[in-house]
């Protein structure tokens, strides 16, 4: 008689409210498929939802699936990417694998896409999005292989988010003659592997793999927005598998006069049956739907068709740039785990001589400036401090001059991509004096900054309330936390004032919880040239900067008032601002400090500081 081992039976998983899967409490099931379950969970440990993803007991008998599920899912959790769904890890519970990524409060596109029709620029839109991701992917060695509408999430922000990289492989052929299932075949040992109707014909035919499936199944995804159809779409597996072999889709303008003749080229390319004829590497595809981009948002007319012209308001772009070993040792911090890091700006892509740089206020991030660069007529970017982005994986305390360093190795990479003639930089409130300090130091002296706008920087220690009390957080300490966040409130003159602290404490703390040390330590660095009564550090950034920059301004607020009546008594005195002080630098503005950071008053203070480029 056999021996029966009860280690090797498997049990269907079953998972009820309030069911606590290690440090998980089920909340409730929120889908199915052949693949397994999916269920909505908090984490009690971080207290965040999670949706935790796991494996149907009929993939659970097979001990290569299992091995190639956790090596491709370890593989997936080490990519860091907006557009891609974050796994925060793989375990195992009763025997059955599970995956414990980000809830995404949204909607597939699959889902969206039968409520709506998408405009040219929305489309243009979600394929950016979509493509960056599938870049961050592939050059990190992971190909999709089951890239469809379904495993596309739409945030509410806008955002898009790619599902299930490298678990199509796992799924089970259900049935040859549903389109709607999932195919494989053990055969080909993974080759055949993803949703039949977004297969390549490479897929198909069993040959070699490689990231151009996803290329395919990508131009079918942006055919299918244009058309409100897929190209392919039969009865059977067998009519659906000719087609994909055989058929040329219909050309897009023939039905869409309205599509530009460069989005139909891309897609066209991308859904080429020989895979030596598609763009090469999705960054390819990247790059020529943003170059596109670029001339439909500056109004540039394009031709779309004998029938007419189109243009598109401008859109903003978050794109990264990576921290390598070389640029990690050049920091004091020199800590290993921020090698293949990324510092998140946002780039609006308007075509202009000009670029202007907006870095952000202590705590906030390149949101600060989202709605400015969506108005702005010149090339705007957004900067962000490294660990400061919303989705930044690793938030490691760095000092200022790391900071500087950082922000100086991307400032000098886009500025040797895109070759500006003028680089302007503006800076609000801590930003501002960041950029001061960055500017009078030899640090920037590589990059030729013709101009620079301080929003409300610190001119002494009675200007730096904010910082200071910063500066004296506590990381960890939730109570001493929320007692210096009271201070701000009690120290707001009107509900605007509060309404904007409001939204810039969100945005800081939301991302950071208690785990202030981060911009605690920013905090302090900017606030210590201001320490024991400092009077000398503006007159040294402000001679410093009178030297090197071709325009300099500084918008003092209300709150700055006082500061500056002291600062101009002392120049009048001993000529603290130097022999070159042109009053003209230095203007006050009836507005509070909060008030300088609005979407309007940016653009307001932007195009005045441009006139005075134009005037010269």
């Amino acid at each position: 008689m056999t021996e029966h081992n009860e280690d090797n039976t498997h049990h269907p998983l079953v998972l009820t409210k309030e069911t606590m899967v290690h440090h998980y409490r089920i909340i409730e099931k929120i889908g199915a498929g052949g693949m397994g379950e999916v269920y909505l969970a908090e984490d009690t440990k971080l207290k965040r939802n999670v949706a935790l993803k796991f494996l149907s007991i009929g993939q659970l008998c097979n001990a290569v699936l299992l091995s190639q599920f956790a090596k491709e899912a370890q593989a997936v959790a080490r990519l860091q990417h907006p557009n891609i769904i974050t796994v925060y890890e793989v375990n195992e519970y009763n025997k059955t694998p599970y995956i414990s990524m980000t809830y995404i409060e949204g909607q597939s596109l699959q889902e969206l896409s039968e409520l709506k029709l998408f405009s040219i620029e929305e489309i243009i839109e979600l394929g950016l999005q979509i493509s960056s991701g599938l870049v961050e992917a592939h050059e990190k060695g992971i190909t999709h292989r089951d890239l469809k509408p379904a495993n596309i999430m739409i945030e509410k922000s806008g955002t898009i988010k790619i599902l299930d990289f490298g678990l199509a492989v796992l799924s089970s052929r259900e049935s040859q003659d549903d389109p709607d299932r999932t195919a494989t075949s053990n055969q080909f040992e993974n080759k055949l592997a993803g949703t039949l109707l977004y297969m390549a014909p490479e897929q198909l035919t069993g040959q070699e793999i490689t990231h151009r499936v996803d290329i395919f199944a990508f131009g079918l995804i942006m055919y299918e927005l244009i058309m409100s159809k897929h190209p392919f779409e039969a009865e059977s597996f067998s009519e659906i598998s000719a087609k994909i072999l055989r058929d040329k889709p219909e050309n897009l303008t023939e039905k869409r006069p309205d599509i530009p003749y460069d989005l139909n080229r891309i897609i066209t390319r991308c859904l080429h049956k020989n895979s030596s004829k598609r763009f090469q590497t999705v960054r390819d595809v990247y790059n020529e739907l943003e170059e596109m981009l670029h001339q439909l948002k500056n109004n540039i007319s394009v031709s779309v068709s004998s029938q007419g012209q189109i243009k598109l308001a401008p859109t903003i772009i978050e794109e990264t740039f990576v921290l390598t070993t070389e640029l990690i040792r050049t920091l004091s911090s020199k800590n290993s785990k921020m090698i293949g890091t990324k510092l998140v700006y946002l780039d609006n892509h308007v075509s202009s001589d000009e670029i202007i740089f907006y870095l952000h206020g202590v705590g906030a991030d390149q949101r600060q400036f989202s709605d400015t660069l969506r108005q702005l007529p010149y090339r705007g970017i957004a900067l962000s401090l490294y660990g400061f982005d919303e989705h930044a994986q690793l938030r490691i305390p760095i000092d200022l001059r790391d900071h500087s360093i950082l922000l100086h190795a991307l400032m000098k990479d886009i500025c040797c991509r895109l070759k500006p003639k003028k680089i302007i930089l503006v800076g609000f409130s801590s930003g501002a004096d960041h950029l001061l300090h960055c500017v009078s130091s030899e640090l920037f002296d590589d990059i030729k900054v013709n101009g620079l706008l301080a929003l409300g920087c610190n001119i002494h220690t009675e200007d730096c309330f904010a910082t200071s009390k910063l500066a004296e957080l506590t990381s960890g300490d939730e109570e001493q936390i929320l007692s210096i966040i009271k201070l701000f409130s009690n120290n707001t003159s009107s509900i605007n004032d509060w309404l904007i602290l409001h939204n810039y404490l969100v945005m800081a703390f939301s991302k950071f919880g208690i785990e202030t040390e981060p911009f605690r330590k920013y905090a302090a660095d900017i606030l210590e040239p201001f320490k024991d009564d400092n009077w000398e550090t503006f007159p040294m950034w402000y001679k410093a900067c009178l030297k090197k920059v071709n325009h300099v301004r500084y918008i003092v607020d209300t709150g700055g008032y006082s500061t500056l009546d002291a600062l101009m008594q002392k120049h009048l005195e001993d000529n603290v601002l130097g022999d070159d002080f042109n009053e003209n630098t230095i203007i006050r503005v009836a507005e509070s400090h909060m008030d300088l950071v609005k979407t309007k008053d940016v653009l307001k203070h932007t195009h005045d500081f441009m006139e005075l480029f134009k005037s010269k």
